[in-house]
């Protein structure tokens, strides 16, 4: 989906170099709204104007302060522009934010740029030609050398429809981006309208929003609903990406004072927060020293900033003007996705010192030399702004398939972005309970061929033996979830490849004649049904059964591993539905009377059992992890998982 012709100018420049009064004279309007701005002359926030060409073509500007103090507010109206206006005054010249501000589109990946000579009714021949000369040499440093130079008076008006001549022509060779992705919204600022409510502003970085929308305020996860859309200064049903918007917004949990500059207003499918980053930095070549390893930075991404650490990856340090591959670790969460860009200014926010794009919000922490190689490894193949190509390398690398929801968030997907780029993809796309995985077919079919392979290779030595999901993921030898593994034995199992009985898996010539070796259990069971959530030590069950210990013990054991049984201790076995059955209780009880430290009698209390066999179960629970022991009484880890 196209949005309409809409081009959007940032202004750079310098403090009264006249950035605002050209503004005005393009558009008709005066961008400083605070009372501050009127009274001092200066552009203190971010102001916004618009200039309507026709046939649905539209200049955005959006004009940034230029004092050194204010370029925390201008890198916020650099989040997502197309086309920068420098304005040098020709009476001071090039001056020091002038340098930084060329360095910032450059880090920016603006690919357009036009010079304003601003004052030149101010000086003579002489100075206006030395001017333009150092203009020319600070210019041929950059990528915008080829950029054009505008004389302007804004006093004699001359110049000026030059100009906006040129503005056209580039607006109407411009190369307008599509509307793609979810709905992101990085707000910039915030207000109470009386009889309206809460209204924020930024520019829509992705996607399209609509009145009746539900959305999500991101740090917060509250969801909003939009109310009122204003774009372009004029009431809108839609707001579509690169447009300024205002949005009128409404929500249970939200209040004006819960909302900053720099929070996101997002759709709900790429909502999260991370505070590790994989991105690539570039190092401005003015730098003087070398970038090192940890250092700590102020990091600017989309309308906000937060101080962050920049871990290098590969060798620890970047010279000035290279590129590398680095994980940025912020001191709080934040958002964002594959090719979101940032600039990074020292700890002091006195310069900018370099900048990027993100790679993968989901950071993992690199504790060895090992892990930053393996990192790297994997950087190298989502790098790419094809969504396609990362898809099909990652799938081809991870035999085992990749999670989709992860994948979608990443690279800012639609799922109906997603379906265009699966038509020439052969996968196999599945929801196992909670995961939403792919996985390429041809692999499917591979990991298919290793479990058969196994189960033939185990059950030709060990005829008697079925064997279980965690032996088979284990054997394969292949980084596969077990939720994988056990869709893909759910299905050969359908197409009647292999054979299940009770927790095991055979092969299916084996199968029968195992069956009929299983007389050797039922005797047991019947037994040990019998004795339900008490059962007695080895001993009595062997004077119960009347089967000498030396031949029950390995029976017992063998009845474990085909998970029949649960081994609690070398003197005691229970029968596996009946663990599952107290453990479910103990776990439910536990859950719905909140309680958070239990003790012997408690679990004793719980399940009815005496309080010799609840210290050997608890031990038990200990040794899995699933509980954990302390000075006073017991907590739980994790859900049990046997």
């Amino acid at each position: 989906m196209r949005i309409f012709d809409q081009m959007i100018i940032a202004t750079a420049g310098h403090i009264d170099h006249g950035k605002t009064k050209l503004v005005e004279a393009i558009t008709g309007i005066n961008s400083d709204r605070l009372p501050d701005e009127k009274v001092r002359g200066i552009s203190i926030d971010l102001g916004f104007s618009y200039h309507d060409l026709g046939n649905g073509l539209i200049l955005n500007f959006i004009d940034v302060p230029g004092h050194k103090k204010f370029i925390n507010n201008m890198l916020a109206g650099y989040s997502s522009i197309d086309f920068g206006l420098l304005v040098i005054a020709a009476d001071d010249g090039p001056m020091p934010q002038t340098e930084e501000h060329l360095s910032i589109l450059h880090l920016l990946k603006v690919k357009n740029c036009a010079v304003v000579l601003s004052k030149i009714d101010k000086v003579e021949k002489d100075r206006l030609s030395n001017v333009i000369c150092s203009v020319k040499e600070i210019l041929s440093q950059t990528n915008f050398s080829r950029a054009k130079i505008f004389q302007i008076s804004i006093k004699t008006k001359e110049g000026i429809n030059n100009l906006i001549n040129h503005l056209k022509e580039v607006a109407a060779k411009y190369q307008y981006r599509v509307v793609k992705g979810n709905f992101r919204l990085s707000v910039d600022r915030k207000f109470l309208l009386k009889g309206t409510g809460i209204v924020v502003t930024g520019t829509i970085v992705s996607g399209k929003v609509k009145i009746g929308d539900e959305v999500i305020h991101s740090p917060s996860g509250h969801t909003l609903k939009i109310r009122t859309i204003h774009s372009q200064s004029k009431k809108s049903k839609i707001g579509l990406e690169g447009q300024r918007c205002a949005l009128n917004i409404t929500g249970r949990n939200i209040s004006i004072e819960k909302i900053f500059r720099g929070d996101w207003i997002l759709s709900k499918n790429v909502f999260f927060l991370t505070t590790r980053l994989y991105a690539v930095l570039l190092i401005l070549k003015n730098e003087v020293q070398r970038f090192k390893h940890w250092t700590c930075v102020h990091l600017y991404l989309g309308s906000g900033n937060v101080t962050c650490r920049i871990a290098i990856l590969g060798n620890l340090s970047i010279n000035p003007g290279e590129k590398k591959l680095v994980q940025l670790v912020t001191d709080k969460p934040v958002h964002a996705v594959f090719g979101d860009k940032f600039v990074i200014r020292d700890i002091s926010s006195r310069r900018t010192v370099g900048g990027g794009s993100i790679i993968d919000p989901f950071g993992k922490k690199s504790s060895n030399s090992y892990i930053r190689k393996l990192n790297l490894e994997r950087l190298k193949l989502i790098d790419s702004k094809s969504s396609k190509v990362v898809l099909n390398n990652l799938l081809l690398h991870h035999i085992g398939g990749i999670d989709l929801e992860n994948f979608l968030m990443v690279r800012n997907l639609t799922n109906f972005e997603f379906q265009d780029i699966l038509r020439s993809i052969d996968v196999v796309a599945e929801l196992y309970k909670h995961h939403k995985w792919l996985i390429l077919r041809k692999n499917w079919v591979y990991l298919q061929k290793l479990i058969l392979d196994e189960l033939y290779k185990n059950q030709d030595h060990n005829f008697n033996n079925g064997t279980d999901l965690i032996s088979l993921s284990n054997a394969l030898k292949v980084k596969v979830p077990d939720f994988v593994i056990q869709n893909i034995i759910n299905e050969l199992i359908k197409t009647q490849k292999i054979k299940k009985y009770k927790n095991l898996y055979y092969y299916p010539k084996h199968f029968a004649q195992n069956i009929i070796n299983l007389s050797w259990w039922y005797d047991i069971e019947k037994k040990f049904k019998k004795y339900g959530f008490h059962p007695p030590k080895v001993k009595t069950i062997s004077t119960d059964l009347g089967i000498d210990l030396k031949v029950l013990e390995p029976t017992l054991k063998k009845a474990s591993s085909f998970g029949y049984l649960i081994k609690i201790n070398e003197n005691r076995y229970i029968l596996s539905t009946c663990f599952n059955e107290i453990t479910s209780l103990f776990q439910e009880t536990i859950k719905n009377d909140n309680i958070e430290k239990f003790t012997i009698k408690n679990f004793s209390q719980i399940t009815g059992i005496t309080r010799n066999l609840s210290v050997e179960i608890l031990e038990y629970f200990d040794k899995k992890g699933f509980t954990k022991r302390l000075v006073e009484g017991r907590v739980i880890l994790k859900p049990f998982k046997d």
